[in-house]
């Protein structure tokens, strides 16, 4: 799968599975999107943050099914991407995270790497892309609109003892 994502971007950006030397950059984005992690958790994010996002899966599902990797241009990470393959069913991809530098917000390129990305999913049999988004992250959920995405449910959950709401979202990619 990697191989078909790395040749959708050739143009664009270098796409590589992220590793553990890779946390010092990652967090370094992760960091530059303030706003997000002020929405979505109570305390500054942190290398265990992403250590966490490199190697959680959801319950029932494999390491061999989720997907982390970055999106590099000129050498430099400008956005992180996981993805579970088959979750919640075989039918659908489920985008864990899908975080941009913030120094790029506003110039197309985090819907630029997802429309891509949501093709090559389409062609590797998909018939859905779905997502979890916090309702507190309003920038986020404008953005998952506007790529199609809609809410399917909205469901309590407290982390930290912190109660947020969790719109679960998806996107048909049967007539994309």
């Amino acid at each position: 799968m990697l191989t078909k994502l790395t040749e959708a971007f050739r143009d664009t950006y270098s796409v590589k599975p992220l590793i553990k030397e890779d946390i010092l950059s990652i967090l370094k984005l992760y960091q530059s999107n303030v706003d997000y992690y002020a929405a979505v958790q109570n305390n500054p994010v942190s290398e265990e943050d992403c250590i966490h996002d490199m190697t959680k899966c959801p319950p029932g599902i494999s390491k061999e099914q989720k997907y982390y990797f970055g999106f590099y241009r000129d050498g430099t990470l400008a956005a992180v991407m996981d993805f579970v393959d088959g979750y919640p069913d075989t039918g659908t991809v489920y985008i864990g995270l899908f975080i941009v530098d913030r120094a790029l917000h506003g110039k197309g390129v985090g819907s630029s790497i997802l429309r891509s990305f949501l093709k090559v999913m389409k062609e590797y049999g998909y018939q859905k892309a779905a997502l979890g988004c916090f309702e507190s992250n309003t920038a986020g959920k404008d953005f998952w609109i506007r790529l199609g995405f809609t809410v399917d449910e909205i469901v309590d959950r407290t982390e930290a003892q912190t109660l947020r709401r969790l719109m679960k979202m998806s996107l048909p990619l049967s007539g994309k």
